[in-house]
């Protein structure tokens, strides 16, 4: 079984479990801390223990340039904190030489997904991102998320989105939104109408409008999604996972030869410092 780490998502869950144990509020951390190092480790490794797996692979994000283009506001509500988790964390995964992951342009997820659409056998997936659930039409395929220590299911899609498929969560999203990214909801209050028609799809935007023309919807609702028509090409575009991204994978003793770790107050002494990359860029800035 082949093991795909959001790291991003995992080193947050760590940082803020461990100032939850702590009592200290995020924007009270103390510089120089590093007590989420230790639940990083205790609960991945806790947590591996219990398979037998042949491949661990840490996935990391890059930005995705792209979709800030066709839609600036993109992630813009999300609240910041100052410390930074993630630079402390990759010492560990130093300390192991782990298998790296990172699609240049794009964000773990879609490097999580392309990794999943060319593997064979089995796939475990270490995430709480919902957007990955769309990975779940596959076969051999799960999804854990350490957040709240349960696989996603059925149930748990049926709770989420009220769908009966996992193949239709992008459709889904596509035309109502995803807050947490800011992607706006483009059919508010049209959910009654649509979600059969959704339902009745192959998952894909072209099936969508073809299903329409067949179902009996009120006139404001068509008018809403023709008026919205370019808009929920950009959704489409912001809640679609790419299958198909250049994946540059190495160990993590070689991370500074790919990434660009930005300088911080809480980075430790000697990390940080921008590399040239020969000119080509780095992968991914952290």
């Amino acid at each position: 079984m082949k093991v795909l780490v959001d790291f991003s998502n995992l080193a947050s869950m760590a940082f803020f479990s461990a100032l939850s144990h702590l009592k200290i509020k995020p924007e009270e951390t103390p510089e120089g801390f590093r007590n989420h190092i230790q639940t990083f480790n205790q609960k991945l490794t806790g947590f591996l223990s219990k398979f037998h797996w042949d491949e661990l692979w840490f996935v990391l994000d890059s930005r995705p340039q792209y979709k800030y283009d066709i839609f600036p506001e993109y992630k813009a509500g999300r609240k910041r904190i100052k410390f930074d988790p993630k630079p402390a964390i990759f010492e560990l995964l130093k300390s192991w030489n782990s298998n790296m992951i990172v699609a240049s342009g794009y964000e773990a997820d879609d490097g999580i997904a392309t990794f999943t659409a060319k593997a064979e056998g089995d796939i475990l997936i270490l995430s709480s991102d919902k957007d990955l659930w769309q990975l779940l039409k596959r076969p051999q395929t799960w999804i854990f998320s350490m957040y709240n220590n349960q696989y996603t299911t059925q149930d748990a899609l049926q709770e989420a989105f009220e769908l009966d498929s996992f193949k239709h969560i992008s459709l889904y999203k596509t035309l109502w939104g995803d807050a947490g990214d800011g992607v706006p909801n483009l059919a508010p209050r049209q959910k009654k109408h649509l979600l059969p028609v959704v339902k009745e799809t192959d998952g894909t935007l072209a099936s969508f409008y073809e299903c329409l023309a067949r179902h009996i919807v009120p006139e404001k609702c068509r008018e809403m999604l023709e008026a919205n028509k370019e808009k929920i090409l950009i959704n489409q575009e912001l809640v679609s996972l790419n299958t198909d991204c250049q994946l540059t994978m190495f160990q993590a003793r070689d991370l500074e030869k790919h990434v660009v770790l930005r300088k911080t107050k809480n980075t430790p002494p000697g990390d940080g410092e921008q590399q040239a990359h020969n000119g080509l860029g780095p992968e991914a800035i952290f």
